[in-house]
């Protein structure tokens, strides 16, 4: 098997998760590339793709690389600005298996955790520059500073350990689930 880690990340969240599912897979023949690198995916059996939540799905400039999908194994894992055992997050992960299934990909796992807005977003918003969708409350512009540090070491090693466990069995099953 040879895989490629992809990830789009907007506020560095993302990138962080991508990361770290690359540093606890090296015994697996894996690669990562930002999606701003235009990857070609013609050489990969599995793909990891890592997203952050857009209206309901994963971010648009994943769009290109999910027409390379046909006929491959992937993994979608992504973050998310409200909390990751909502109906919202649910939503979303539903929403990005669709679309690597729209694309002829076969989705072999799934994960979400929290991330956040990105902080100039925020500021604008507290001080009325900016229209976000949501409005601020208190309770987010709580959620937004407690998250801050997301996606944490517990939810990277979670992550990194339902991967390893899907890889094994692929590896070990000649590829059922």
């Amino acid at each position: 098997m040879k895989g490629l880690i992809i990830y789009s990340s907007r506020t560095g969240r993302t990138k962080k998760l991508a990361e770290g599912l690359y540093k606890s897979l090296r015994d697996w023949d894996l690669s990562i590339q930002d999606v701003k690198e235009n990857p070609n995916l013609e050489d990969y059996d599995t793909i990891f793709l890592g997203f952050w939540a857009y209206k309901g799905t994963m971010d648009p400039s994943l769009n290109k690389v999910l027409t390379q999908v046909r006929g491959k194994d992937v993994y979608v894992f992504g973050t998310l600005a409200y909390y990751d055992d909502s109906d919202h997050a649910e939503r979303v992960l539903k929403n990005a298996v669709a679309a690597v299934e729209k694309n002829g990909g076969r989705c072999i796992g799934k994960f979400i955790t929290m991330g956040g807005l990105d902080k100039k977003r925020v500021q604008e918003k507290i001080q009325g520059r900016n229209t976000l969708k949501h409005p601020l409350t208190k309770a987010s512009l709580i959620r937004y500073q407690l998250t801050d540090d997301y996606p944490t070491k517990v939810d990277i090693a979670y992550l990194s350990e339902k991967v390893k466990l899907k890889l094994e069995i692929l590896k070990e099953s000649g590829g059922d689930l």
